[in-house]
């Protein structure tokens, strides 16, 4: 007897004998050319436990196109993530499906691997949308500029508030009767309600109330721009540990990871955050680190350490909120001020006193965490990048530092330096960077939920479904991104640079080529912050976070490379690459570490 996927029933499957079946969704009546493409095949996923590290691990194992009959070990026939340490113990194993391709799922979950890229890169030759299975979970993927701005433009079917509601129920622990509020409101983000909902009053929008503070308090320069010079201040000041006019040897990733986030903590959260929680930012990166395993969904007896560090960043992030609103005086001096040291950036303490008036005040602390998570995952690693680049490019590093002299201040009084961000953020060189560096190293899967049935490029997508979008799909389209030469799949900043005559004396009219930057792009086709109403709101603060931080390192001192190393010292055997063990969730670190030495300048 034949399953409906075309399985004989009661037969036992091996796990390298994965039955064929058809699945071949329509396109809509009025086009009935093809489906989305192409068979699926079932694959096992063995969840791992190692004994001597208690580290969870995964072997995923997956036929590959074509494949009948894998042998043995052989790679070309199985994708295994090995458990750290040993073979470990098989605790589950679940059968999935995905269509065109056979893959893992959790390989798709995180776009894993180049190779699960370059399989949906193929089955996109065939058909716009494609389309696999979670477990019982339907998820479409798009390309194309137009389905990705239809993505983008959300209503219509299409909800961009799903992912968002994930997180209110799994991390922030917000109780059943706030998370109603939120699934009950689908009046949308913007300030004109969606169809249906012109008469819902504005107190119960929580989605746009939400919206607009961040459009204020976050979005606009004023409050972008107040938040980057904090920054400065406290990420130069922290630099200022460093000897002067001496050379010293130092890894990269500490001075990222502790005091550059430090930095980018106070200018957002204030300072007391840090002083209320020793050991804050180690806390911060140890929650990070766990967060994909917490997402992987298992049970906490099973994996408690995601769960006991998601536990113990809430907890600080608890007390700050609590003694921000012990201490802060509402009606003094810093009632209008864009920062204070207790709620940090005005946007924090808008969103505080909103949130205490509408929704319940202990999920808070879990909302704050995951803003804290979505700044500093991605910049962080794109500073880091970026650093990279010019210090194996001495000759880009040079311009870029002759560039960024143009950005600084100078105190005539006291001779301190400060940046300037709106000049900062009109240096060509210095942005070509940053926007190549979005470009190339930003790996992310736009996710929305299909609210209703639907249609998008002719096909039907059916209600209860994820519909996704890859930056590592449209950020690699050799159509609109190779220049002059330069694939999309090579690192180039003249991708974003233009060339014009400009006059250098006017006395003899004698001109030199000046670089110009071009940041424009076609809609859909670059989207590291996402797009429409539920894009980043904090991409303002983001981008002078990044700039700031390239700019101080550049200009402050002189860098030069001495070895790769793996993260506990020993020299590595090559140059670092993105860790593909997080791809899929922004901007990937590299996965080894630079040794450099440097001699601070001022």
């Amino acid at each position: 007897m034949k399953s409906r996927r075309g399985e004989d029933k009661g037969k036992k499957k091996t796990i390298f004998r994965p039955a064929r079946y058809n699945e071949r969704p329509q396109r809509n009546s009025s086009d009935p050319g093809a489906g989305l493409a192409a068979e699926s095949q079932p694959v096992v996923v063995l969840l791992c436990l190692d004994p001597a590290s208690d580290a969870l691990g995964i072997a995923a194992v997956a036929l590959v196109e074509g494949a009948t009959e894998p042998e043995g070990d052989d790679p070309v026939y199985q994708q295994r993530l090995p458990v750290p340490g040993g073979q470990g113990h098989l605790l589950q194993a679940a059968r999935v499906s995905y269509s065109p391709l056979p893959v893992s799922p959790i390989d798709q979950l995180n776009a894993r691997s180049t190779k699960l890229t370059d399989r949906n890169r193929k089955a996109f030759r065939k058909s716009s949308i494609i389309k696999f299975n979670i477990g019982w979970k339907t998820v479409y993927m798009v390309s194309g500029a137009n389905n990705i701005q239809n993505l983008f433009r959300s209503g219509h079917g299409i909800n961009d508030d799903s992912m968002v509601r994930t997180a209110a129920e799994v991390v922030w622990d917000m109780p059943p009767e706030d998370l109603a509020k939120l699934v009950d409101d689908r009046s949308g983000r913007n300030k004109v309600p969606k169809p249906g909902y012109e008469d819902m009053p504005f107190h119960k929008r929580y989605w746009a109330a939400n919206h607009e503070i961040y459009e204020t308090f976050l979005s606009s320069k004023e409050f972008s721009n107040a938040s980057a010079i904090k920054y400065f201040e406290v990420f130069a000041e922290r630099l200022e540990k460093f000897p002067l006019g001496e050379w010293t040897t130092h890894s990269l990733t500490d001075v990222f990871m502790n005091d550059m986030t430090h930095g980018a903590v106070t200018a957002l959260m204030g300072s007391q955050i840090l002083a209320l929680n020793p050991g804050f930012v180690a806390h911060y990166w140890t929650f990070e680190r766990y967060l994909v395993e917490f997402l992987a969904g298992l049970p906490k007896w099973l994996n408690p350490r995601p769960y006991r560090a998601l536990e113990n960043f809430k907890a600080m992030t608890t007390k700050w909120v609590e003694s921000a609103w012990d201490n802060f005086d509402w009606d003094g001096p810093d009632a209008d001020a864009p920062w204070d040291p207790h709620f940090g950036s005005r946007v924090m303490r808008e969103i505080s006193r909103w949130w205490k008036e509408n929704l319940a005040f202990k999920s808070q602390s879990g909302f704050f965490a995951s803003l804290l998570l979505a700044q500093n995952s991605n910049t962080v690693p794109a500073a880091m990048w970026s650093v990279l680049r010019l210090i194996e490019d001495k000759e880009l590093y040079r311009a870029v530092r002759a560039e960024v002299a143009t950005a600084l201040v100078v105190d005539p009084t006291t001779g301190a330096r400060t940046l300037d961000p709106q000049t900062l953020g009109a240096l060509p060189l210095l942005n070509a960077l940053y926007t190549e560096t979005l470009r190339y190293h930003v790996t992310f899967n736009i996710m929305r939920e299909v609210s209703e049935d639907t249609q998008m490029d002719g096909y039907d997508l059916k209600k209860g479904a994820w519909i996704q979008a890859s930056t590592q799909i449209a950020h690699f389209d050799e159509s609109l991104w190779a220049r002059d030469g330069h694939p999309a799949s090579e690192f180039w900043i003249g991708r974003f640079l233009e060339y014009e005559d400009k006059v250098v004396d006017e006395a003899s009219g004698r001109t030199e080529r000046v670089p110009k930057f071009n940041g424009s792009t076609r809609p859909g086709s670059y989207f590291p912050y996402g797009g429409g109403a539920a894009m980043c709101p904090g991409r303002q603060f983001a981008r002078l976070e990044i700039l700031i931080t390239i700019a101080l390192l550049v200009s402050k001192f002189d860098i030069d490379f001495l070895e790769w190393t793996f993260p506990d010292g020993r020299k590595s055997d090559r140059p670092g690459k993105p860790d593909e063990s997080v791809m899929g969730s922004g901007v990937l670190r590299p996965d080894r570490d630079m040794k450099v030495r440097w001699k601070r300048l001022w």
